[in-house]
């Protein structure tokens, strides 16, 4: 699922609000303790390819229904707000940091 590029930069800034050197590694870690609980349920990657001087980050895991979902983005933070689009709300918030809505 891709997101057009304004979009992504503002979905990425709500989402990890901090400055951008900042964002990649914020999100390697929420990304790396989200593979941690998805592991249980099958494979779970994280991959990265370079194509024509570009990464593209990939994302794949098995959901405890066992259905394979995989996601791409051209970052590791917008992997990680494209993960959040694919979680129910409530699991949306936890990740965000807002548990109390």
């Amino acid at each position: 699922m891709d997101i057009p590029p304004d979009r992504d930069e503002l979905r990425i800034a709500q989402q990890l609000p901090v400055i951008s050197p900042q964002r990649d590694s914020l999100a390697a870690v929420l990304l790396t303790r989200w593979l941690r609980l998805a592991a249980p349920y099958g494979m779970a990657r994280l991959q990265v390819a370079h194509r024509r001087g570009r990464e593209r980050w990939s994302l794949s895991w098995h959901t405890p229904t066992r259905q394979a979902k995989t996601l791409q983005a051209p970052t590791l933070a917008a992997l990680f707000v494209c993960l959040l689009a694919e979680m129910a709300p409530e699991e949306q918030r936890r990740w965000a940091g807002d548990a109390t809505r």
